[in-house]
Parts: structure tokens; sequence; C-alpha cells
């Protein structure tokens, strides 16, 4: 099973930690193969939906691709899911954002929460999970960071602090509401012992779960 992730901005740095936790992903998956690839000349870092509007166009243009490179399923890896105004789709092949996917995983729990990126594009995360039908968020956090991608101490603290204090507020599962975090997943989860939801790896298990749909007589990995 060949899957592509795309990370649909420009940052190399970025795409490289979405690189680690898709490769990681594929390891715990046998007989599942994901290719990490970025949009060169796109912007570093898609926060409003101005931005991801900005690369619908060019996301798009990589789904129509799909069937002539090879790939199973896609992985639209940001969280604003551009080029995917529901969040996801299951046609001839099936793609889905991991915002969708996250908050979705997420939702389905009870009590649940976002950090965004940023303070202000928290209207723009509530308007995207309810457009989803997930309803608002329990909780929002902006996170205030920039650095999050270099899985620093600094960052692991900043994020490990967010999450207690969402537990506090009875929050049972908080989603990471940016790619640049995905790699200080495993770090927050130690130590606070909440359910931190991971969009790249969540993305991933929705792609193959829309494959099983499809493909009810084949033997995929189980997503987890």
């Amino acid at each position: 099973m060949r899957l592509l992730c795309l990370n649909p901005n420009g940052s190399a740095t970025t795409t490289d930690v979405i690189r680690g936790v898709a490769d990681s992903w594929a390891h715990e998956h046998p007989g599942c193969t994901v290719v990490t690839r970025y949009l060169p000349g796109a912007p570093e870092l898609l926060v409003t939906q101005d931005d991801s509007d900005a690369v619908a166009g060019r996301v798009r243009e990589q789904i129509r691709d799909l069937p002539a490179l090879g790939f199973d399923a896609m992985v639209v890896a940001c969280h604003g899911d551009p080029g995917l105004p529901v969040g996801r789709e299951d046609s001839s092949i099936p793609v889905v954002g991991v915002g969708w996917a996250s908050m979705a995983t997420a939702a389905s729990t009870g009590s649940w929460g976002v950090i965004c990126i940023s303070p202000a594009i928290a209207d723009d995360k509530i308007g995207q999970a309810v457009r989803y039908g997930l309803g608002a968020p329990d909780y929002l956090v902006g996170a205030g960071r920039n650095d999050y991608e270099t899985a620093s101490p600094a960052a692991a603290a900043d994020l490990t602090a967010i999450v207690d204090g969402m537990v506090a507020r009875g929050i049972r599962s908080t989603v990471l509401g940016c790619a640049t975090m995905s790699a200080l997943a495993p770090t927050v989860r130690e130590r606070t012992g909440a359910d931190v939801i991971e969009p790249i790896a969540a993305g991933l298990d929705a792609a193959i779960r829309l494959l099983a749909r499809r493909m009810p007589g084949a033997v995929l990995p189980a997503a987890r």
C-alpha cells in the first residue's frame, strides 16, 4: 500500500518533521509505504484560512495526479486541510486531511480541545470543526511559540504546560493543531499521561480505514 503524505507548504524543516512521523507510522504498519513531499515555492507556514485557500489549487493538482503516480491514498499534512472543503474525499483514491482526521478522532472520545498554532486563528479552527459536523471544540488554546518544529526542550515544556492545563479543565482528548508540533507528541504524552492526538498519524490511520471500506476483501494493515 503506497500513500502520499503531502505537506502543502514550502518548509523543508516542517517536511522533515512530517517525514519522521510518517516513517515511524509506516514502520508500525508493515505493507505500507509513505512518501512525504512538500510544495516548493509555497508559503513556509500556513496559518490562516486565507493561507490554506492560497495553496488549495496546487493540492488539487496533486490529487489529480495520484493515479498516474501509483498512490493508493493521500494525506494532506496541514491542519487547515487545504483543497479539501469537508476535510476528506473518498472517490477514486481516498484523500484525508489531518485536521479532519485528528479532530474527528478527538470528538469521538467526549470532551475535546485543540491547540492552535496561533490565537489569531481560533475562529477559523472553530469554524472548520463546525463545517465538518463535529461541533465546536470544548476548549481551544492558541499557542504562543513559532518554533515547535525544533522539538526543543523549551517547546516541549510549553506544550506540556498547555496540555496539563487542558486536563485540569476536564478535557479528555487534545489535538495538536499543527504538524510542526507532531514530533513532540510522544514527549507530551509521557509527561502528562493525556490522550494527545497527533495529526499525521491520525490522518494516515483514517486513510487506511477509507481504503478498507473500498476494498472489503483485501487484507490491509490495521489502523491504530
